[in-house]
């Protein structure tokens, strides 16, 4: 490393440029977006250009933007012809990328991102038991899947119960309602799971599936309606040997029909099942979305 106020050793811009190669490009497991990347490595002893250092900075700086939707250009001191880098700039370009590294699967705003919904699962018939559908989704390769989760790509899940009858079902059909309503929008990223409204969910995310099913996520009945305890919407996942598909499978699990258990009250509505997909669609960072086919209820 140079002294500060001294000129910037080719070692010094290596180290750098390898941390945002390894976010930026391919990387390996939890690194790296697959895009291309203008900067490269400085020959030992070579005398450091213009031009990479300006691939350099633009390489930090589109990694960057695609986290946080800002231009943090006035960080990183643009190179010319008339400027001599030193050890200062080294060092904010260093922590510059420290910063990308650490913050590399964070969701990107919706400026860098595409919110698109899956085929959505519509049920109108009645039902008193336990029922389920699979949302398979398919990438290009296991490198895709990665390139999809590690850029801040996640599937996200909601349901509702509405146009319920008013009837000796209404009570059930409320708590139905209720639950769903209540539960929010569930997210799946690269390592956890998180949703907007109440229940539980799991620090599980593509990273941590196994080719078995997992819960990551659970919602019972809300106090109110605790006479249905413990009617609950669960979301399982599990991705296949290849790592080229992950496999959700929402559950409605009616399994309590009132006090004593005995009286027969089919939930009697429109259910809808909504699977979307959020993914990298900026101009700093873009992966390819993948294909689903959806199950009925």
């Amino acid at each position: 490393m140079a002294g500060f106020g001294t000129s910037i050793i080719a070692i010094d811009y290596n180290t750098i440029q390898s941390k945002i190669s390894n976010i930026l490009g391919t990387g390996s497991a939890d690194y790296g977006y697959g895009q291309a990347i203008t900067s490269s490595q400085v020959a030992r002893n070579n005398k450091i250009t213009v031009t990479q250092w300006n691939n350099l900075r633009n390489d930090l700086l589109k990694a960057r933007q695609h986290q946080t939707g800002n231009d943090e250009g006035s960080l990183l001191v643009l190179p010319t012809t008339s400027t001599t880098i030193k050890e200062v700039d080294r060092a904010a370009y260093n922590t510059f990328a420290d910063t990308t590294t650490n913050n590399r699967l964070t969701i990107p705003p919706a400026s860098q991102g595409t919110l698109a919904n899956f085929t959505p699962v519509v049920r109108t018939s009645p039902w008193a038991s336990t029922i389920s559908h699979t949302v398979t989704v398919t990438f290009a390769s296991s490198d895709a899947a990665r390139f999809y989760f590690n850029s801040g790509g996640n599937f996200k899940f909601s349901a509702s119960f509405t146009n319920y009858t008013n009837d000796t079902s209404y009570l059930v059909n409320r708590s139905w309602a209720t639950l769903l309503t209540n539960m929010g929008i569930i997210s799946m990223s690269a390592v956890t799971t998180t949703n907007t409204g109440t229940g539980t969910s799991q620090n599980i995310g593509w990273y941590n599936l196994t080719t078995t099913n997992q819960l990551i996520f659970t919602k019972f009945v809300d106090a109110a309606d605790s006479q249905y305890s413990p009617n609950q919407y669960d979301l399982y996942a599990r991705r296949n040997a290849g790592s080229t598909q992950v496999i959700f499978t929402p559950t409605f699990s009616y399994t309590s029909r009132g006090a004593g258990g005995y009286a027969y009250e089919p939930a009697n509505g429109t259910l809808t099942s909504i699977p979307q997909q959020y993914y990298a669609t900026g101009a700093n960072v873009s992966v390819t979305a993948p294909t689903a086919v959806v199950s009925s209820l």
